[in-house]
């Protein structure tokens, strides 16, 4: 997978993405289980990104990421305080 989230489960303060190389702004969305969105932020540096989830209910969220025309997705758990 070229998009990953560490550390996984994440321990309900943050974690880090890496996603593929994109030449311009990459979008990025949490949506929880219920579908609904509860993050979203542009990218526009290739460095990996540290997303706060200190406010997130524990659970299992998905993150996409959509760059260039293409559209990268994987799950993450935030765990109980």
């Amino acid at each position: 997978n070229q998009l990953t989230v560490y550390p996984n489960p994440v321990p309900g303060t943050s974690f880090t993405v890496s996603y593929p190389p994109s030449n311009g702004p990459v979008d990025l969305q949490i949506v929880n289980s219920l579908g609904q969105q509860v993050y979203a932020e542009e990218l526009v540096r290739q460095d990996p990104g540290t997303i706060d989830v200190s406010r997130f209910a524990p659970g299992i969220y998905t993150l996409y990421i959509d760059a260039e025309g293409q559209r990268y997705s994987t799950l993450f758990m935030v765990s109980p305080k």
